[in-house]
């Protein structure tokens, strides 16, 4: 019984591990793709992948489930899914040309359901003696979780390192919006007009100023919670202290969730500037060093890290330490201490009385 506990535990985290972190982020896989293709343009191609492969292998896996077998089907579905994602690895020219791609990707999905997504549920309901069932159910049910969560996670931060080993190449060409050779696709515009002139209630703003070597620059992720708060209010001491400056970023995007015309974009962007402006000015009304906004359309990771490429600092806040030691809450913080450029610091809102230190 305990082999069939294994069994079905690990089928089940094996599963789940592919499976979250491959459908949560699959417009970003998308993204890859075609870097220009908004949010929304992806999750509709997402779904269209998902009827047009995923539903008919689930019917039928329905009409074959007791022709063939359970061994059998689930067998025969992890080993496509594995042989799908290994093709699109090594075939040149299948990440970057749409109709090998969807093929390859579409016929993992369509093994996925014509496979281990039906048989994992199955399995634990037939196999453990009536006594017993729905424990070894609820025990394969939590493995799989795990195994959710773990692949949901590190998904992200995998795409993260993948984008960058891309972007290398480009790394001295591109820069953010507002200097030469902007990458549109963050399509990062600044707050203002004029360079040194005072918006609102005193926001300097030095918007296409070039950077001297003697210039101490300090890019802050900005979301408007305490924390971002914080680490603002932290960054702008360190910067006096440097006779340096400060870029705020806040990064935005259409929701994951969404139907066509259900988001005007131009109403997000303009809601996402007003936000950045006033958690700005909530901090800071009178900049006691040269202050830049950002707002930038696109992955907050993507975005931070493109930002920081050639700043001397990045800053974010953070809300500490989780229960399992040494793991930091929130994918963003992680991935970004990872794979910046420059060294990162994380801010607590317990800091935010003692800028700069």
């Amino acid at each position: 019984m305990l082999l069939w506990l294994i069994g079905t535990s690990g089928a089940w985290f094996l599963l789940d591990f592919c499976y979250y972190g491959n459908s949560i982020s699959t417009p970003e896989i998308l993204k890859l793709l075609n870097p220009h293709a908004s949010l929304l343009h992806n999750t509709l191609v997402q779904l269209g992948i998902f009827a047009a492969f995923a539903v008919p292998g689930y019917i039928v896996a329905i009409l074959l489930l007791d022709k063939t077998g359970r061994k059998n089907i689930q067998t025969l579905g992890f080993f496509m899914m594995g042989a799908m994602f290994l093709l699109i690895g090594l075939i040149p020219g299948a990440t970057v040309n749409a109709v090998p791609f969807i093929l390859l990707y579409g016929i993992s999905y369509f093994f996925t359901g014509f496979g281990p997504n039906t048989t994992t549920f199955i399995y634990p309901a037939e196999l453990f003696p009536l006594e017993v069932r729905t424990t070894g159910h609820g025990v394969s049910a939590a493995a799989g979780k795990i195994g959710a969560f773990a692949g949901a996670y590190l998904f992200p931060v995998m795409l993260c390192v993948l984008a960058r080993d891309q972007g290398g190449r480009d790394r001295g060409r591109h820069r953010v919006a507002g200097r030469p050779g902007a990458d549109r696709r963050l399509a990062a515009r600044d707050e203002g007009a004029q360079p040194g002139r005072p918006l609102g209630t005193g926001l300097l703003i030095t918007q296409g100023r070039a950077r001297t070597h003697m210039t101490y620059r300090i890019v802050v992720g900005v979301d408007a919670s305490p924390h971002s708060t914080a680490a603002l209010l932290w960054a702008l001491g360190q910067a006096q202290s440097k006779s340096g400056e400060i870029v705020a970023l806040l990064s935005w995007q259409v929701p994951f969730i969404s139907v066509p015309g259900g988001f005007d974009k131009y109403e997000l962007e303009t809601g996402a500037k007003a936000l950045l402006r006033q958690t700005v000015e909530a901090v800071a009304p009178s900049p006691p060093v040269p202050l830049r906004t950002i707002v930038a359309e696109g992955d907050p990771i993507e975005s931070l890290l493109k930002a920081a490429e050639d700043a001397d600092l990045l800053v974010l806040g953070t809300r500490g330490r989780s229960a399992f030691a040494g793991l930091l809450l929130g994918s963003v913080s992680q991935a970004v201490s990872a794979h910046a450029s420059c060294p990162v610091v994380l801010v607590k809102k317990s800091d935010e009385a003692q800028p700069g230190h």
